[in-house]
């Protein structure tokens, strides 16, 4: 059952590029790892990035500053570069009063900002 006339809660900004056909992620592990494969890790406060070995790049939360940092410091490792990239920008809303749904507008809902490793039950909050 949809809720919509729950209050809307924080948003997020995703950004996914697929940048070239494949990105070297060897050696990219960092103490802030949320994921290895894909490998996923923090940026500084809420945004964190997830990088695919097959070429795609999903940003999230981040300043277009910050975007740009990541991107231009894979720019070495990107093998097969696109020039024209394609991209899809979108929304994650985090509403816990709502069901979890892709709006018309494309927004997706979701329950809880929060990270799940793997199979594990381990769960990190990503607003933490």
């Amino acid at each position: 059952m949809n809720n919509l006339s729950s209050q809307s809660g924080p948003r997020i900004t995703v950004r996914a590029l697929l940048l070239g056909d494949h990105i070297d992620t060897a050696g990219l592990e960092r103490p802030d790892i949320l994921s290895t494969t894909p490998l996923a890790f923090r940026i500084e406060g809420h945004a964190f990035v997830v990088i695919f070995r097959y070429g795609v790049v999903v940003l999230f939360g981040m300043t277009p500053l910050q975007e740009d940092q990541i991107i231009q410091s894979l720019a070495g490792r990107i093998i097969g570069r696109y020039i024209h990239r394609e991209q899809e920008t979108t929304q994650i809303e985090i509403a816990p009063g709502k069901d979890e749904q892709i709006a018309p507008s494309g927004t997706i809902s979701v329950k809880a900002r929060a990270y799940h490793r793997g199979c594990h039950s381990n769960q990190r909050d990503l607003g933490a």
